[in-house]
């Protein structure tokens, strides 16, 4: 597990790649960055692009220029599907409007209410070998 204060990102048994977001906290263009070094770092180490999860936190949202810069793309090279597990109303209207609809993210992304449900969304994208 590796604690990056805003982000604990966790290797799970499964495969899977699961990050925690704090709580009532607003994620700028760095630490997107950071979370991506660390899940880039765990790509290379598999030989194999990711799958990963992220558990927002409540009241925790992104900056516009954050989103923007997700929207480029940078990360494609080292994450084959992204599932985000929200709490909020707000966060829900956010995704669905802002994320998925206004700035098309470059890899699959959805969001969903439970874990087990964005386990089971993400193990669809599993490369065969």
């Amino acid at each position: 597990m590796t604690d990056l204060g805003h982000s604990k990102i966790t290797e799970l048994d499964s495969g899977l790649v699961e990050i925690i977001c704090q709580d009532e906290f607003m994620y700028d263009i760095s630490h997107i960055k950071e979370n991506h070094a660390v899940l880039e770092k765990i790509s290379h180490k598999r030989h194999a692009k990711v799958l990963v999860y992220s558990i927002t936190g409540k009241y925790t949202s992104i900056t516009s220029e954050a989103s923007t810069y997700l929207s480029k793309g940078s990360h494609k090279d080292f994450i084959e599907a992204e599932a985000f597990i929200i709490h909020s109303t707000t966060q829900r209207l956010l995704a669905n409007l802002y994320f998925l609809r206004i700035r098309k993210p470059p890899v699959p992304a959805a969001y969903f209410k439970k874990v087990e449900d964005a386990e089971k969304w993400l193990n669809k994208f599993r490369v065969k070998k």
